[in-house]
Parts: C-alpha cells; structure tokens; sequence
C-alpha cells in the first residue's frame, strides 16, 4: 500500500508545503496514521480518497504548527527587545496585483505565481483546484468558518 500511495501523498505535501522535508516528514505521519486507523476505513469510496484526506490534514497541520512556532518566536524576540526584521510577511503575495488586466502576459508563469502565495493561499488553491476538495471541505479541515 505505501508503495502505491507514496508519491502522490509527497506530490500533495510538497505542493502545500514546499519544503522536501516538511513533505517527507507529513508522507511518514500520513502512512503512520493510515496504519493506525486502517479499522475505521469503511471501504466506502476509494482508498486514496481517504489517504489523501489524511495527508491533506497532516499538511494544514504543519502549516498551523509552523504558523504557532513563528508567532511564539516573534514574541520571543520582542520581549528581549530583538528587531522584527527577521519576520518575513508571511501574507504578502507581490507579483502581478498592480498590473492592469491588459498588461498580464498571454503565458503565465504557474510555478513562479504558486511560489509566492502564503502557505495557507498555496494549500487552498492546490486543495480546491488539483486535489478537487470544495472551500467548506477546505475550511473544515482548516477549522475555519
């Protein structure tokens, strides 16, 4: 079975997260979780529905995990007075939001515009528009309304 589920379940994590290692780190935990949990699969569906709605939570819970982190060493920082330059704008999407509709180039760059969303922005789009997840589906595993 993690022969036949490894490289999308990587695919997934590395699309969301972009970092080789958070990626490997969400296949282990996923397949870890698969074992754990193969009673509860009801065989309703197919397996990589399920596999994949796994990894997709293993992912989101990186994100908040590293969200969590960053935010406890900034204020870790400001209480001993460091300088908050070593916060990178985490929401900042740059690129092509101040171009006129007819300024935008007839190819876009995909990869390069998928670069510079948020984390949160990257797992959205990937989740909603590759992975076929609908905005509830997202925002529920996401725990937002």
């Amino acid at each position: 079975m993690y022969r036949a589920f490894e490289t999308p379940v990587y695919n997934l994590a590395l699309r969301v997260l972009r970092r080789p290692e958070d990626a490997e780190d969400v296949l282990q935990e996923t397949f870890l979780e698969v074992v754990r949990s193969i009673k509860q699969y009801r065989g309703e569906g197919h397996l990589w529905g399920w596999i994949r709605q796994i990894a997709t939570s293993k992912a989101l819970m990186r994100i908040r995990h590293d969200k969590v982190r960053e935010a406890d060493e900034f204020h870790e920082e400001s209480a001993v007075g460091a300088g908050v330059s070593g916060v990178a704008g985490a929401g900042a999407m740059g690129g092509a939001a101040g171009m006129s509709p007819g300024a935008v180039p007839a190819r876009i760059d995909l990869e390069r515009a998928f670069e510079q969303l948020s984390e949160t922005s990257r797992a959205v789009v990937w989740l909603h528009d590759v992975e076929g997840y609908t905005h509830e589906e997202i925002a529920e595993q996401m725990a937002r309304p």
